[in-house]
Protein backbone atom coordinates (compact mmCIF):
# COMPACT_ATOMS: atom_id res chain seq x y z
CA UNK A 1 0.00 0.00 0.00
CA UNK A 2 2.84 2.40 0.87
CA UNK A 3 4.57 1.55 -2.42
CA UNK A 4 1.41 2.40 -4.37
CA UNK A 5 1.20 5.80 -2.64
CA UNK A 6 4.85 6.55 -3.46
CA UNK A 7 4.31 5.58 -7.09
CA UNK A 8 1.19 7.75 -7.24
CA UNK A 9 3.07 10.75 -5.83
CA UNK A 10 5.93 10.26 -8.32
CA UNK A 11 3.44 10.01 -11.17
CA UNK A 12 1.67 13.22 -10.08
CA UNK A 13 5.01 14.99 -9.74
CA UNK A 14 6.05 13.88 -13.23
CA UNK A 15 2.77 15.12 -14.70
CA UNK A 16 3.23 18.48 -12.95
CA UNK A 17 6.83 18.79 -14.20
CA UNK A 18 5.80 17.87 -17.74
CA UNK A 19 2.98 20.42 -17.65
CA UNK A 20 5.33 23.11 -16.35
CA UNK A 21 7.85 22.36 -19.11
CA UNK A 22 5.09 22.47 -21.70
CA UNK A 23 3.89 25.89 -20.50
CA UNK A 24 7.46 27.17 -20.42
CA UNK A 25 8.03 25.90 -23.99
CA UNK A 26 4.84 27.57 -25.20
CA UNK A 27 5.87 30.91 -23.62
CA UNK A 28 9.33 30.69 -25.23
CA UNK A 29 7.72 29.85 -28.58
CA UNK A 30 5.33 32.84 -28.37
CA UNK A 31 8.16 35.22 -27.45
CA UNK A 32 10.27 34.01 -30.38
CA UNK A 33 7.28 34.24 -32.72
CA UNK A 34 6.53 37.83 -31.65
CA UNK A 35 10.19 38.78 -32.12
CA UNK A 36 10.22 37.27 -35.62
CA UNK A 37 7.01 39.13 -36.59
CA UNK A 38 8.43 42.39 -35.25
CA UNK A 39 11.66 41.93 -37.24
CA UNK A 40 9.70 41.16 -40.41
CA UNK A 41 7.44 44.21 -39.98
CA UNK A 42 10.36 46.54 -39.40
CA UNK A 43 12.79 45.05 -41.88
CA UNK A 44 11.82 47.63 -44.51
CA UNK A 45 11.77 50.65 -42.17
CA UNK A 46 14.61 53.03 -42.87
CA UNK A 47 16.41 55.09 -40.27
CA UNK A 48 14.88 58.60 -40.10
CA UNK A 49 18.00 60.21 -41.52
CA UNK A 50 17.80 57.97 -44.63
CA UNK A 51 14.24 58.98 -45.57
CA UNK A 52 14.39 61.28 -48.58
CA UNK A 53 12.10 64.26 -49.17
CA UNK A 54 10.62 62.40 -52.14
CA UNK A 55 9.67 59.44 -49.93
CA UNK A 56 8.20 61.74 -47.32
CA UNK A 57 6.28 63.60 -50.03
CA UNK A 58 4.89 60.31 -51.36
CA UNK A 59 3.70 59.38 -47.86
CA UNK A 60 2.08 62.82 -47.40
CA UNK A 61 0.22 62.38 -50.69
CA UNK A 62 -1.60 59.42 -49.14
CA UNK A 63 -3.06 61.54 -46.32
CA UNK A 64 -6.72 62.67 -46.42
CA UNK A 65 -7.09 66.25 -47.62
CA UNK A 66 -8.31 67.36 -44.17
CA UNK A 67 -5.08 66.21 -42.46
CA UNK A 68 -2.96 67.66 -45.25
CA UNK A 69 -4.81 70.99 -45.03
CA UNK A 70 -4.24 71.09 -41.25
CA UNK A 71 -0.48 70.60 -41.72
CA UNK A 72 -0.33 73.23 -44.46
CA UNK A 73 -2.30 75.66 -42.30
CA UNK A 74 0.05 75.01 -39.38
CA UNK A 75 2.97 75.95 -41.59
CA UNK A 76 1.19 79.24 -42.43
CA UNK A 77 0.30 79.85 -38.77
CA UNK A 78 3.91 79.50 -37.65
CA UNK A 79 5.11 81.74 -40.48
CA UNK A 80 2.46 84.34 -39.55
CA UNK A 81 2.91 84.42 -35.78
CA UNK A 82 6.56 83.40 -35.46
CA UNK A 83 5.50 81.87 -32.12
CA UNK A 84 7.51 79.15 -30.46
CA UNK A 85 6.06 75.68 -30.96
CA UNK A 86 4.29 74.40 -27.85
CA UNK A 87 3.69 70.84 -29.06
CA UNK A 88 6.18 68.05 -29.74
CA UNK A 89 8.70 68.90 -32.51
CA UNK A 90 8.30 65.35 -33.88
CA UNK A 91 5.27 63.87 -35.64
CA UNK A 92 4.30 60.59 -37.32
CA UNK A 93 3.52 60.56 -41.04
CA UNK A 94 2.14 57.23 -42.19
CA UNK A 95 4.78 54.54 -41.77
CA UNK A 96 7.46 57.06 -40.85
CA UNK A 97 7.66 57.77 -37.13
CA UNK A 98 9.18 60.68 -35.18
CA UNK A 99 9.93 62.91 -38.15
CA UNK A 100 10.97 66.47 -37.36
CA UNK A 101 7.90 68.68 -37.74
CA UNK A 102 10.02 71.53 -39.13
CA UNK A 103 10.95 69.21 -42.02
CA UNK A 104 7.41 67.93 -42.61
CA UNK A 105 5.46 71.22 -42.68
CA UNK A 106 7.00 72.85 -45.80
CA UNK A 107 6.69 69.57 -47.73
CA UNK A 108 3.08 69.19 -46.57
CA UNK A 109 2.32 72.72 -47.75
CA UNK A 110 3.84 71.94 -51.16
CA UNK A 111 1.82 68.70 -51.49
CA UNK A 112 -1.37 70.47 -50.39
CA UNK A 113 -0.84 73.29 -52.90
CA UNK A 114 -0.27 70.76 -55.69
CA UNK A 115 -3.40 68.82 -54.74
CA UNK A 116 -5.67 71.85 -54.49
CA UNK A 117 -4.30 73.21 -57.78
CA UNK A 118 -5.92 70.21 -59.44
CA UNK A 119 -9.32 71.37 -58.19
CA UNK A 120 -11.29 73.69 -60.47
CA UNK A 121 -10.76 77.42 -59.73
CA UNK A 122 -14.38 77.67 -58.54
CA UNK A 123 -13.73 75.06 -55.85
CA UNK A 124 -10.22 76.12 -54.88
CA UNK A 125 -11.42 78.26 -51.99
CA UNK A 126 -10.83 78.17 -48.23
CA UNK A 127 -13.38 79.21 -45.63
CA UNK A 128 -12.14 82.42 -44.01
CA UNK A 129 -9.98 83.44 -47.00
CA UNK A 130 -11.93 86.67 -47.55
CA UNK A 131 -9.51 88.17 -50.08
CA UNK A 132 -9.04 84.81 -51.86
CA UNK A 133 -5.23 84.84 -51.75
CA UNK A 134 -4.99 81.18 -50.74
CA UNK A 135 -4.21 81.63 -47.04
CA UNK A 136 -5.77 82.80 -43.80
CA UNK A 137 -4.14 85.82 -42.22
CA UNK A 138 -4.92 89.15 -40.62
CA UNK A 139 -5.63 90.81 -43.98
CA UNK A 140 -8.75 88.61 -44.27
CA UNK A 141 -10.07 89.80 -40.89
CA UNK A 142 -9.36 93.44 -41.76
CA UNK A 143 -11.05 93.11 -45.18
CA UNK A 144 -14.11 91.51 -43.58
CA UNK A 145 -14.37 94.20 -40.91
CA UNK A 146 -13.99 96.91 -43.55
CA UNK A 147 -16.78 95.33 -45.61
CA UNK A 148 -19.09 95.07 -42.60
CA UNK A 149 -18.37 98.70 -41.67
CA UNK A 150 -19.69 99.66 -45.16
CA UNK A 151 -16.32 101.07 -46.21
CA UNK A 152 -14.87 97.93 -47.78
CA UNK A 153 -15.20 96.05 -51.01
CA UNK A 154 -17.61 93.11 -51.27
CA UNK A 155 -15.84 89.70 -51.01
CA UNK A 156 -15.78 87.66 -54.21
CA UNK A 157 -17.33 84.61 -52.55
CA UNK A 158 -19.87 84.68 -49.72
CA UNK A 159 -19.10 81.14 -48.56
CA UNK A 160 -15.50 81.97 -47.69
CA UNK A 161 -16.68 84.86 -45.50
CA UNK A 162 -19.18 82.75 -43.52
CA UNK A 163 -16.51 81.53 -41.10
CA UNK A 164 -18.92 80.23 -38.44
CA UNK A 165 -21.04 78.49 -41.15
CA UNK A 166 -24.43 79.79 -40.00
CA UNK A 167 -25.59 80.97 -43.44
CA UNK A 168 -25.13 84.70 -42.76
CA UNK A 169 -22.28 87.18 -43.13
CA UNK A 170 -22.08 89.14 -39.91
CA UNK A 171 -19.73 90.39 -37.21
CA UNK A 172 -19.54 86.95 -35.55
CA UNK A 173 -17.64 85.69 -38.60
CA UNK A 174 -14.97 88.34 -38.03
CA UNK A 175 -14.77 87.50 -34.31
CA UNK A 176 -14.48 83.77 -35.08
CA UNK A 177 -11.77 84.40 -37.66
CA UNK A 178 -9.81 86.63 -35.27
CA UNK A 179 -10.08 83.98 -32.54
CA UNK A 180 -8.77 81.41 -35.00
CA UNK A 181 -5.83 83.62 -35.96
CA UNK A 182 -5.06 84.34 -32.30
CA UNK A 183 -5.32 80.81 -30.93
CA UNK A 184 -4.16 78.71 -33.86
CA UNK A 185 -5.54 75.98 -36.07
CA UNK A 186 -6.25 73.54 -33.24
CA UNK A 187 -9.62 75.23 -32.67
CA UNK A 188 -10.77 74.54 -36.22
CA UNK A 189 -9.92 71.52 -38.38
CA UNK A 190 -12.28 71.76 -41.36
CA UNK A 191 -10.39 74.38 -43.38
CA UNK A 192 -10.49 72.54 -46.70
CA UNK A 193 -11.19 73.43 -50.35
CA UNK A 194 -14.79 74.39 -50.99
CA UNK A 195 -17.03 75.71 -53.74
CA UNK A 196 -18.40 79.22 -54.00
CA UNK A 197 -22.16 79.15 -53.65
CA UNK A 198 -24.88 81.77 -53.92
CA UNK A 199 -24.55 85.11 -52.13
CA UNK A 200 -25.41 84.92 -48.44
CA UNK A 201 -27.44 87.57 -46.57
CA UNK A 202 -25.34 90.24 -44.87
CA UNK A 203 -26.05 91.70 -41.43
CA UNK A 204 -24.02 94.88 -41.02
CA UNK A 205 -23.45 96.16 -37.48
CA UNK A 206 -24.74 99.56 -36.41
CA UNK A 207 -24.05 99.55 -32.67
CA UNK A 208 -21.93 102.38 -31.22
CA UNK A 209 -21.10 103.67 -27.75
CA UNK A 210 -20.68 107.38 -27.22
CA UNK A 211 -17.82 108.38 -24.90
CA UNK A 212 -16.41 111.71 -23.80
CA UNK A 213 -13.48 113.29 -25.62
CA UNK A 214 -10.36 113.91 -23.46
CA UNK A 215 -9.54 117.53 -22.71
CA UNK A 216 -5.74 117.09 -22.67
CA UNK A 217 -3.07 114.81 -24.12
CA UNK A 218 -2.48 112.89 -20.88
CA UNK A 219 -6.08 111.70 -20.66
CA UNK A 220 -7.74 109.08 -22.85
CA UNK A 221 -10.74 106.77 -23.08
CA UNK A 222 -9.79 103.12 -23.25
CA UNK A 223 -11.21 101.53 -26.39
CA UNK A 224 -11.37 104.74 -28.46
CA UNK A 225 -7.98 104.60 -30.23
CA UNK A 226 -9.04 106.87 -33.12
CA UNK A 227 -10.17 109.52 -30.61
CA UNK A 228 -13.48 110.39 -32.30
CA UNK A 229 -15.53 110.20 -29.11
CA UNK A 230 -17.36 107.06 -30.25
CA UNK A 231 -16.61 103.36 -29.83
CA UNK A 232 -17.67 101.69 -33.05
CA UNK A 233 -16.44 98.95 -35.38
CA UNK A 234 -13.97 101.54 -36.69
CA UNK A 235 -11.95 101.25 -33.47
CA UNK A 236 -11.00 97.54 -33.67
CA UNK A 237 -10.28 98.09 -37.37
CA UNK A 238 -8.00 100.99 -36.39
CA UNK A 239 -6.10 98.76 -33.92
CA UNK A 240 -5.71 95.85 -36.35
CA UNK A 241 -4.59 98.09 -39.20
CA UNK A 242 -2.00 99.72 -36.94
CA UNK A 243 -0.68 96.31 -35.89
CA UNK A 244 -0.80 94.38 -39.15
CA UNK A 245 -1.29 96.73 -42.11
CA UNK A 246 1.03 99.68 -41.45
CA UNK A 247 -1.93 101.77 -40.37
CA UNK A 248 -1.89 105.06 -38.52
CA UNK A 249 -0.40 104.99 -35.01
CA UNK A 250 -2.89 105.83 -32.25
CA UNK A 251 -2.24 109.23 -30.71
CA UNK A 252 -2.62 107.47 -27.35
CA UNK A 253 -1.31 103.90 -27.30
CA UNK A 254 -3.03 103.29 -23.96
CA UNK A 255 -6.40 103.80 -25.64
CA UNK A 256 -5.61 100.84 -27.93
CA UNK A 257 -4.63 98.63 -24.98
CA UNK A 258 -8.27 97.70 -24.47
CA UNK A 259 -7.72 94.85 -22.00
CA UNK A 260 -5.06 96.85 -20.09
CA UNK A 261 -2.37 94.15 -20.18
CA UNK A 262 0.35 96.64 -21.09
CA UNK A 263 0.74 95.57 -24.74
CA UNK A 264 -1.26 96.02 -27.93
CA UNK A 265 -2.20 92.71 -29.54
CA UNK A 266 -4.94 91.09 -31.61
CA UNK A 267 -6.69 90.38 -28.29
CA UNK A 268 -7.47 94.11 -27.95
CA UNK A 269 -9.35 94.15 -31.25
CA UNK A 270 -11.28 91.01 -30.21
CA UNK A 271 -12.09 92.58 -26.81
CA UNK A 272 -13.68 95.62 -28.51
CA UNK A 273 -15.67 93.48 -30.94
CA UNK A 274 -17.02 91.41 -28.07
CA UNK A 275 -17.92 94.62 -26.20
CA UNK A 276 -19.78 96.00 -29.20
CA UNK A 277 -21.52 92.90 -30.53
CA UNK A 278 -21.34 90.01 -28.06
CA UNK A 279 -22.24 91.58 -24.69
CA UNK A 280 -18.61 91.45 -23.66
CA UNK A 281 -17.23 93.19 -20.56
CA UNK A 282 -16.47 96.91 -20.50
CA UNK A 283 -12.82 97.95 -20.78
CA UNK A 284 -10.91 98.76 -17.56
CA UNK A 285 -10.68 102.40 -16.49
CA UNK A 286 -10.53 104.99 -17.84
CA UNK A 287 -13.83 104.16 -19.53
CA UNK A 288 -16.31 105.57 -20.54
CA UNK A 289 -15.02 108.89 -19.21
CA UNK A 290 -11.52 110.20 -19.93
CA UNK A 291 -8.78 109.77 -17.36
CA UNK A 292 -5.19 108.76 -16.73
CA UNK A 293 -4.10 105.12 -16.88
CA UNK A 294 -4.16 103.72 -13.32
CA UNK A 295 -1.88 100.86 -14.42
CA UNK A 296 1.87 101.34 -14.80
CA UNK A 297 3.11 100.18 -18.21
CA UNK A 298 5.31 101.30 -21.10
CA UNK A 299 2.44 102.68 -23.21
CA UNK A 300 2.07 106.43 -23.35
CA UNK A 301 -0.33 109.15 -24.47
CA UNK A 302 0.35 112.23 -26.57
CA UNK A 303 3.75 111.02 -27.84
Amino acid sequence: MAKKKIKSKKKSKNIFNNLRMMIFSIVIFVVILVAIIFLIMNSNVKPIEDISDAELEAELEELPVEELAALAQKADDEALTGAARTTSPYIDIGKYKNIQESRVLPIAKKVYSTRTAMISPAANLIRGDVNNDGKLDMSDAIDLLNYLSQDGEKPACSNTVDFDEDGFIKINDAISLLNYLEKGSEIRKNIVPMECGADLPVIKPKLAFKVAIPLNEEEFVRGDPNGDGMITIADPIFILKYMFASGEKPQCLDAADVNDDGIITIADGIYLLNLLFANGPSPPLPYPNPGIDPTLDKLECGI
